[in-house]
């Protein structure tokens, strides 16, 4: 997924946020596939959770600090972290 596109999902206008979110980004990978979750763009539901945890990150950036990572959690991204589990288990 592009910044652009991230940048759209987000709804953010301008360049301002582009090193941030390419950095935010790229640690919603990271906790992806920490949790077990491969990255699958072709999936709406990967992109989604990369969008969420993108967002948690622009709104509260401590949040990226290895002491407040777990508050990365919620119900919703967990039932999607979930549901991507089982889907990639049935196809692999």
């Amino acid at each position: 997924m592009s910044i652009e596109e991230l940048k759209a999902l987000l709804h953010i206008d301008g360049d301002d946020l582009n090193a941030p979110l390419e950095l935010y980004k790229q640690a919603a990978e990271r906790y992806l596939l920490n949790a077990g979750v491969a990255a699958d763009y072709e999936n709406a539901l990967y992109k989604t959770a990369v969008s969420v945890i993108c967002g948690l990150l622009i709104e509260n950036p401590l949040l990226i600090s290895g002491a407040n990572i777990g508050e990365i959690s919620s119900l919703p991204l967990n039932a999607i972290i979930a549901q991507l589990r089982l889907s990639q288990a049935v196809i692999s």
